[in-house]
């Protein structure tokens, strides 16, 4: 059963479809199997035996009433260690983390961050948006002044106001929030070292995208054995003309191209897809999914970087890497959030000081 389709009622409230795993296969040793769906207990898949799926319901079971904030020194593959599971149920888990993180290396991603986004995907699931992340980015910039490619070059606060030096000239206000997607980019055009040390490194992923006549069949598969995951985007959301379709397939962790596109263009039969269908093709290479992931070594997602992380005042910061909430887009909006409404408050500080 479909959950119904949600729609914005004001500001950025997204609006698109969801869609249930019931669709959604895995593919393990040479064959497509039963997706392992659903939150409660037990669950099962036909690339398992008896044991093996009483062993990743007992391990999923743990992992979605254990609480994130108790692991946030460790890694999610010494946690999945530490369950003691069997090789071929533990590949499985492996896949169901991979879905939600895009994270193919367990040695240096924070439990707790592995963690919320798999009890998030099995209790929320996923929405599909309507025209992709269009959407939100133009809901949010509806109400800014934009001014494209204009390079920024430095970033310099004190007490009073923050300045801004780009390609055609320095724009001064009374804050500023630094967005810029890595911590190196953030790090070039801070005029000092921020102090943050070694943040963490970026996950990638290598991306083939296509549009099609048609909507493949099975449409979702997850990869155990390769850290692969092709999809079905629209529909459920509205992405593609009435009777077509837009499938991504990516590999967690990209390569090379000459590795991984192959892999991926393999991949779309088995997702459903027939060659003559295909309308549009893109290939990405190397797509930054994060800019610097949650490490276990760090304390997990309390240890990023803070949003006033900057050794300037009123210079703040917002990223996929930054804060201590959410993960993925999630920790960009809440970073992004927090860094808002702080520097409104030092805006309105700044603005009585020099008053």
């Amino acid at each position: 059963m479909r959950a119904p389709r949600s729609s914005p009622s004001s500001g950025s409230s997204p609006a698109g479809l969801d869609r249930r795993s019931s669709s959604y296969k895995l593919y393990a040793g040479g064959e497509l199997h039963t997706f392992p769906a659903g939150a409660g207990s037990p669950v099962e898949t036909s690339a398992l035996g008896r044991r093996g799926n009483a062993a990743l319901s007992g391990a999923l079971a743990r992992f979605l009433r254990t609480s994130p904030a108790d692991h946030e020194s460790k890694s999610i593959g010494e946690l999945i260690a530490d369950v003691g599971i069997q090789p071929d149920a533990g590949a499985v888990l492996r896949a169901l983390i991979r879905i939600g993180t895009f994270a193919s290396d367990f040695d240096d991603l924070s439990a707790d961050a592995a963690l919320v986004q798999l009890q998030r995907g099995f209790t929320k699931g996923v929405l599909y948006l309507d025209g992709g992340w269009q959407q939100l980015v133009d809901a949010l910039s509806r109400d800014l002044e934009i001014h494209g490619h204009a390079a920024v070059r430095q970033v310099r606060g004190d007490a009073r106001s923050v300045e801004v030096e780009t390609g055609d000239g320095v724009v001064v206000g009374r804050t500023a929030i630094v967005a810029t997607g890595t911590p190196g980019s953030v790090r070039a055009v801070l005029p000092t070292d921020p102090g943050w040390g070694e943040v963490g490194e970026p996950l990638t992923a290598a991306c083939l995208d296509v549009a099609l006549r048609g909507v493949p069949s099975p449409g979702y598969v997850l990869g155990v054995d390769e850290p692969v995951y092709g999809s079905t985007q629209s529909p459920p959301a509205r992405q593609s003309p009435e009777g077509g379709s837009v499938v991504a397939v990516h590999r967690d962790g990209a390569r090379s191209a000459d590795e991984d596109r192959p892999l991926l263009e393999g991949w779309l039969s088995l997702v459903g897809v027939d060659p003559e269908q295909v309308v549009r093709s893109r290939f990405l290479a190397r797509l930054n999914v994060v800019g610097a992931i949650p490490r276990a070594r760090n304390g997990g997602l309390p240890g990023r970087p803070s949003i006033d992380a900057t050794a300037m005042p009123n210079v703040f910061l917002a990223g996929d890497w930054v804060g201590p909430s959410g993960f993925l887009a999630d920790a960009s909006f809440a970073s992004g959030y927090a860094a808002a409404r702080t520097a409104v408050r030092a805006a309105d500080h700044a603005a009585r000081m020099i008053t």
